[in-house]
């Protein structure tokens, strides 16, 4: 699932789509209508078994697989810090978002005035 990032954050989006079919493919994603007591109906994506890993799998395809085929693609991002190989979901209200969390933006910012107060040689 990172490389389906990756292409989208390269700007790669047909990349991005055929890796998404592949997932979809593999997984055997469908969708199924479930509900647990007192609460709602809820759609949920299984997989071609009931095994923990491609239910999960199926879903997350297929949760990629939305946001690729409407205008929410340009939301997955690779996080810009060094030494951090997450990714992550842009839900800021402008789309700017660079880090996976508030931490790795931090230690980036922090670095980078440490840097900038460093005595120059």
């Amino acid at each position: 699932m990172r490389a389906v990032f990756e292409a989208v954050d390269g700007g790669h989006i047909n990349q991005a789509a055929q890796l998404v079919k592949d997932l979809l493919r593999t997984t055997g994603a469908r969708p199924q209508l479930d509900r647990v007591d007192g609460e709602p109906w809820q759609v949920h994506f299984h997989g071609s078994d009931d095994t923990l890993s491609v239910g999960w799998s199926a879903g997350c395809a297929t949760a990629l697989a939305l946001a690729i085929g409407s205008t929410l693609a340009g939301r997955l991002g690779v996080c810009t810090a060094p030494n951090c190989d997450r990714v992550y979901v842009d839900a800021s209200r402008n789309a700017v978002r660079h880090f996976c969390s508030a931490s790795c933006r931090s230690r980036v910012k922090a670095a980078a005035f440490r840097a900038r107060k460093a005595p120059k040689n």
